[in-house]
């Protein structure tokens, strides 16, 4: 039986849908769409011809297809929980543990207000008398006395009329979404980061910080900026339309390297420099406010930036916060066909992601379980 993999992806811009079959040499790109996202025809037009060419080109008698969704992290208010659960042991941890605890967390879909895109336990913790030890998999067999589940699930209220209308057009299409995920987790996935990562995604209004623990998402926060007003003021100031600003500040950002050495501080280019300089400052005044709500001090956290300003952020957070950053890696296969979101989807999906099992855990402590008002609110997610 073949496996065929289908991923559509939803952004501001644009919607996007591939089809990927999965071989024993990996995944290889069947087609690849996209469309300006002007109105939600759009999307309807796309998922009517994924499955036109499905219809003509697969034999869904003899295949097996999973469908997921990717969403842009801030086209929705999107709420992150994490948690823990509970459950006295009888000496040792049994293979019916497992079974309580899926069985809870399976139980946030009936809740009333949101809708949950993911969920996944992100640490074990067993005690066992004054010793406790902590486990990126489930410990079967460990001895002890309790066993903790420390989880995180993706939420979006069911109140969002937008994003309950596109759940309702994947079931009247009949497409059963084997998986929802956000963007930031299907590209942090692509980059194969173990322990404690943080993805910033840079657009030019809208940066996203989402932090992760073994691919698994645990806190996320959106911050807009307004560039148009900061290409209103460029423009006011020297001269030029918001347009002409705009353009000269793409420009001087795609060749920061160099503008960030010439002396001569009065040319226009230097100008724009310095006002983009300012614009990242503030994003990394974020970034380290994030950083200190969730991070001990000696917490190792690799920072990825992707995005139009990624170059210039990454040197100015390594240089001045000294941070472990990175600028987002293309991957190297099909690199130019299947988008990294998509190729990352397709490691969710098809659980090829490999991920070592065996190590307990010793850097997660420093990690902090801050507890919010979100958390406190909802009652469903309280251990039973």
């Amino acid at each position: 039986m073949k496996n065929f993999l289908v991923t559509f992806q939803i952004n501001k811009e644009f919607v996007q849908a591939s089809v990927v079959t999965n071989t024993s040499l990996g995944f290889s790109t069947l087609l690849n769409i996209s469309k300006r996202n002007n109105n939600f025809t759009d999307l309807v037009c796309l998922i009517d011809e994924i499955k036109l060419f499905i219809n003509k080109n697969v034999n869904t008698k003899k295949s097996k297809i999973k469908y997921s969704l990717i969403i842009q992290d801030a086209l929705f208010d999107v709420q992150v929980l994490y948690n823990s659960h509970s459950q006295k042991l009888n000496g040792k941890v049994e293979n019916e543990h497992k079974t309580v605890f899926d069985e809870y967390l399976t139980t946030s879909r009936n809740n009333l207000d949101y809708y949950t895109l993911n969920y996944a336990p992100y640490m074990f913790e067993v005690l066992n008398n004054s010793e406790n030890k902590k486990y990126a998999f489930f410990p079967a067999n460990k001895l002890g006395q309790k066993l903790i589940t420390y989880y995180s699930l993706v939420l979006i209220k069911r109140s969002d009329a937008n994003f309950t209308n596109i759940l309702n057009l994947f079931n009247s299409k009949n497409i059963e979404l084997s998986q929802i995920i956000l963007e930031s987790q299907s590209l942090i996935t692509s980059q194969n980061k173990k322990t404690h990562s943080v993805l910033v995604q840079m657009n030019f209004n809208i940066i996203s910080i989402t932090g992760f623990f073994n691919s698994i998402v645990l806190y996320k926060e959106n911050k807009l900026l307004n560039f148009n007003e900061v290409f209103n003021k460029i423009g006011r100031s020297l001269n030029m339309s918001k347009d002409m600003a705009s353009a000269y500040f793409k420009a001087v950002i795609a060749n920061w390297k160099y503008y960030s050495t010439i002396q001569d501080t009065a040319s226009t280019e230097s100008i724009i420099f310095g006002v983009c300089e300012k614009m990242l400052h503030k994003i990394i005044d974020e970034i380290e406010k994030q950083h200190q709500i969730h991070y001990n001090k000696e917490q190792y956290v690799e920072y990825v930036v992707s995005g139009s300003q990624a170059g210039l952020l990454k040197h100015l957070m390594a240089k001045e916060k000294q941070y472990n950053v990175s600028t987002y890696e293309q991957i190297p296969v099909e690199q130019n066909i299947l988008p990294a979101s998509h190729y990352g989807a397709c490691l969710m999906v098809d659980e090829k992601i490999n991920t070592n099992l065996i190590e307990t855990l010793n850097d997660i402590d420093d990690f902090k379980q801050n507890k919010n008002v979100f958390q406190k609110f909802i009652s469903l997610f309280k251990n039973a």
